[in-house]
């Protein structure tokens, strides 16, 4: 099935707000009927900092299905 809503977040040295945005969104959709219908992607545009780190780390553990560019 595709995705009905895409969330698209682009972010570049975002260590600092990332991981309460990624945590907002997991716990909005997660355990919900409609989880596997919304997509999550994140667009690191070339960080400098652990932006990439971090959003790889919500991959893993909350946000399975996140994709990473």
């Amino acid at each position: 099935m595709s995705p009905r809503l895409s969330i698209i977040i682009a972010g570049y040295n975002e260590q600092q707000w990332l991981p309460e945005q990624l945590r907002a969104i997991a716990n909005q959709i997660r355990h919900t009927p409609y989880e596997s219908q919304v997509e999550v992607v994140f667009v690191d545009d070339g960080s400098t900092d652990t932006t990439l780190e971090i959003a790889c780390a919500f991959r893993d553990s909350l946000l399975p299905s996140m994709r990473i560019m």
